[in-house]
């Protein structure tokens, strides 16, 4: 009876991670086709992420930029974030507590060359 019951407990765990397993992969592909099809460097995190799942969290934009391995070309970043990519010096914030610079660390992140940067024009220097 015991091993009929270790039987059954090793099938049903078998089935629960399956399942979780294809739910996993259905959701990082989703994020991958979702990061492909942008155009754009700073992809905002409402056009990946799917609230109510794992992609619906924290932790998506250093999801996206693991599955594209070391040279991402698409970035999760609200517009505040990407603004900050585009400053002068460059700063890419993953998350509130992990900024950088493209330089620093194993991954090259995309910059924009200066010259197609946007210019910042004082507001002394508008037209009224």
């Amino acid at each position: 009876m015991r091993s009929l019951l270790t039987a059954q407990a090793g099938v049903t765990f078998a089935v629960v991670l399956t399942t979780l397993s294809l739910g996993w992969h259905g959701l990082v592909a989703d994020l991958r086709g979702s990061l492909s099809a942008q155009s754009t460097t700073c992809v905002p995190p409402e056009v990946v992420e799917q609230p109510g799942t794992a992609t619906g969290m924290w932790a998506t934009p250093s999801l996206a930029i693991v599955l594209q391995s070391r040279s991402p070309s698409r970035l999760v970043l609200s517009p505040e974030d990407c603004a900050l990519l585009h400053s002068t010096p460059p700063v890419v914030r993953i998350a509130a507590w992990d900024t950088t610079t493209p330089e620093a660390g194993w991954f090259r992140f995309p910059v924009l060359p200066q010259a197609w940067r946007p210019q910042v024009v004082p507001d002394s220097q508008l037209a009224r």
